[in-house]
């Protein structure tokens, strides 16, 4: 059944997709395309992991620009969540965090992703099926709760943690019923904590792998 057909539903669906593709554009090339300079820097002593950070930590920053921004273009022509679920009324700042900690996760995915492909043709291919995979299974645009294996194998997926954010501080099974009830979006502090403790430690995997 298609679940994004109400107005809440649909925002933080368009939010957690717009991280996505957010992160993925911001790293999908950077590795790629400074390979050459990467090897020459090596080559007189240069360790991987200071060149590797100084990416992280551009990204990070652009990530959170990014975040307020599209947050804040949001909220010009909607009102601000009713509540949130850790920060009293600062429903807005909670959907900033979800959005950075989303565009950062999958940035972290698109350095992966941008060290393992040979060129840079290859890389809007793999942009396209990881933006498709985080659409498909966030749980916002098909029901995918209880159905298994696909609600195990979402739990993988950054999306599905950036959704159950987003959903957790709009309360979107009070807001919607239709909803099914997927623990992810009970109203609560404790788990909204939990959701953005999966996205940073997805984007800390894959910054170690």
């Amino acid at each position: 059944s298609d679940l994004s057909t109400t107005e809440p539903g649909q925002l933080v669906l368009v939010l957690v997709l717009c991280g996505a593709l957010m992160g993925m554009v911001n790293s999908i090339r950077e590795l790629i395309a400074e390979r050459a300079i990467h090897l020459r820097e090596r080559a007189v002593g240069v360790q991987p992991v200071i060149y590797l950070s100084s990416k992280v930590c551009v990204l990070t920053g652009i990530s959170l620009l990014q975040a307020i921004l599209l947050v804040s273009v949001v909220r010009l022509s909607k009102a601000k969540p009713n509540g949130a679920a850790l920060f009293g009324e600062a429903g807005t700042f909670e959907l900033i965090i979800m959005v950075f900690l989303m565009t950062l996760a999958t940035g972290m995915m698109g350095l992966m992703f941008s060290a393992l492909v040979t060129s840079q043709e290859q890389t809007m291919p793999v942009l396209a099926v990881s933006v498709l995979v985080q659409l498909l299974m966030c749980g916002g645009l098909i029901d995918i709760t209880g159905r298994q294996p696909l609600d195990f194998i979402s739990h993988l997926i950054p999306s599905r943690w950036a959704f159950g954010m987003g959903a957790n501080t709009i309360d979107l099974k009070k807001l919607n019923p239709r909803f099914p009830d997927d623990w992810m979006w009970t109203h609560s502090g404790g788990l909204w904590v939990v959701a953005a403790l999966a996205l940073i430690a997805f984007a800390a995997l894959m910054y170690w792998a």
